[in-house]
């Protein structure tokens, strides 16, 4: 049983702990005379005793009737196994300073006892996607929630192709180097391969009309720029004539992207004389490692539609 300690009890302690410390002096006033002899310190004495005994009588707590509860149960969305260790945070959404943390036990179950009120979960794993659920608390009730956490692997250090022609680690490579990965390039929809490059550091995107543009790095921006060399698969996206890069005309869908490796500064002694600022490659996905079919349906203003597809499979062993 929990020990309820009452703030009344602390002050009479302390005023039994003044008169029974203070020490009686004489006084000639007579009044004074009096009260110290009626301040007698075995009275005292047993008096405290009295009150350190009732001090540490337990004090049964109130009925908890006005909490509600939480409870779940928390497991791998592929395998369906339990997961223990899991962290769940409770917020209340009236007060977000209100929270209270929680771990799973070994059978991936969780109790909160909250007050009654509209709450946030936030679940999270290492190694899987953190799930938001906002839930309801009642009084005397609880309230089961079950969650499944799907797998999100963890990105370790990036490789990239491109400065050094060959595969090498980011911070290893001889200049300087931006990726743009496949989940961020599955979050943008887009009209040109140049809108996944705008707002990167050293890099120049101009715009001309509605799915037309070009792109520089360290470089001045114009309407013929081929100052910077564009790569798609290793195979030179660009018209040789011109030393124009049209972005518009590579036959390549967003879908088909996996990542985009920018090298900032001069490339010449590996792509020749037309990548004196730097060169920009987009890579695509290998057919046998992302197989499926995904579709794309995208609009806009001024009666702009965008469909686009990709499919892949195995014909044959």
């Amino acid at each position: 049983m929990p020990v309820i300690l009452d703030t009344r009890r602390h002050r009479v302690l302390v005023q039994f702990l003044h008169g029974f410390v203070r020490p009686v002096l004489p006084s000639r006033h007579p009044k004074r005379k009096e009260s110290a002899k009626r301040r007698d310190p075995m009275r005292c004495f047993a008096r405290f005793l009295a009150f350190l005994v009732a001090l540490t009588l337990p004090v049964p707590a109130p009925a908890a009737d006005d909490v509600g509860e939480i409870t779940g149960t928390v497991q791998a969305a592929d395998t369906k196994e339990a997961l223990a260790g899991a962290n769940v945070l409770v917020t209340s959404i009236r007060d977000p300073t209100a929270r209270v943390t929680r771990l799973t036990d070994e059978n991936g179950r969780f109790t909160i006892e909250v007050a009654p009120g509209a709450y946030e979960l936030r679940i999270s794993f290492i190694g899987r996607r953190t799930e938001v659920v906002d839930v309801e608390a009642n009084v005397g009730r609880t309230t089961d929630v079950p969650l499944a956490l799907a797998v999100d692997p963890i990105a370790m250090e990036q490789v990239t192709v491109t400065a050094s022609r060959r595969e090498e680690k980011v911070l290893d490579a001889p200049a300087s180097v931006q990726t743009i990965g496949a989940a961020e390039i599955q979050d943008r929809t887009i009209l040109t391969p140049a809108d996944h490059l705008q707002a990167r550091p050293a890099i120049d995107v101009a715009r001309h009309g509605i799915n037309q543009g070009t792109v520089v790095v360290r470089g001045f921006n114009n309407a013929f720029s081929g100052a910077t060399l564009t790569l798609v698969d290793n195979r030179i996206a660009r018209v040789p004539s011109l030393r124009y890069n049209a972005l518009t005309m590579i036959p390549t869908t967003n879908e088909d992207y996996e990542r985009v490796e920018v090298v900032s500064g001069p490339g010449s002694a590996l792509y020749g004389p037309n990548a004196a600022n730097g060169v920009v490659h987009f890579l695509t996905k290998a057919p046998t490692k992302y197989q499926g079919t995904s579709l794309n349906v995208a609009g806009g203003n001024q009666d702009l539609w965008l469909v686009s597809g990709r499919h892949a499979m195995l014909a044959g062993d």
